[in-house]
């Protein structure tokens, strides 16, 4: 897997790019709810 991939690599800037790549996937994920989530809130449903 990739990510063992990273872990094992000697090189620190491969890490701190990887940590970066990590950071933005997960404020991403924070900023823009999936589907399935959107489906179940109220607001979506009274839209509907």
């Amino acid at each position: 897997m990739l990510s063992q991939e990273v872990q094992a690599c000697e090189y620190e800037d491969v890490h701190m790019m990887w940590e970066m790549l990590k950071k933005s996937k997960t404020q991403e994920a924070v900023r823009s709810p999936s589907h399935k989530y959107l489906k179940n809130t109220p607001l979506r449903n009274a839209l509907s």
